[in-house]
């Protein structure tokens, strides 16, 4: 095939990134977003189904203790599924198609 090359007055046709971004209709998102501290989350509840698939079998029972980023859900077999961790540390509250952990 034909081995594709840039147009030789590629370098004098570039739109300047302001222009481009008023023309996108993007100028009014372009502002100062510092980040802003929220309260810590206390408790979560995480779907053992998280997409198309398998649900993850739950590897935790009520009154346990995990750690945030802990396997709380696997995939059993070959299955289609998602494995599911732990986003805070804490005690698991109840295991029911979901886990709930208060931290």
């Amino acid at each position: 095939g034909v081995e594709p090359k840039a147009h030789p007055m590629g370098e004098y046709r570039k739109v300047p990134l302001e222009r481009l971004t008023q023309r996108l209709g993007l100028a009014k998102y372009d502002i100062n977003a510092p980040l802003i501290e929220t309260a810590p989350v206390k408790t979560v509840t995480i779907p053992l189904k998280q997409h198309v698939g398998t649900p993850a079998s739950a590897v935790v029972k009520k009154g346990d203790t995990v750690s945030k980023g802990d396997l709380i859900g696997r995939i059993e077999g070959d299955n289609l599924g998602a494995p599911v961790h732990a986003s805070i540390s804490g005690t698991v509250v109840s295991v029911n198609g979901s886990i709930c952990i208060n931290g």
